[in-house]
């Protein structure tokens, strides 16, 4: 699985480097501490909603209505 880092930057309250990495729908934010440890964030039920709220609307709009007699 591939990702890609979307943003980098210096956390305000403890100064460590945090990195945004994007890997399909998922979006985690990861927090390294100097140490060499550290914590990823995981937010992927936005995403997930928005895609399938985004499939369903694709998929609406494919459909003709039809009448069953």
């Amino acid at each position: 699985m591939t990702f890609e880092t979307v943003a980098e930057r210096i956390n305000e309250d403890s100064g460590c480097p945090e990195h945004d990495i994007s890997m399909r729908h998922i979006t985690a934010t990861v927090h390294v501490v100097p140490d060499g440890t550290g914590e990823a964030f995981v937010d992927f039920v936005a995403e997930t909603i928005v895609g399938i709220i985004k499939a369903y609307f694709d998929i609406k709009r494919e459909t003709k209505p039809f009448i069953i007699n």
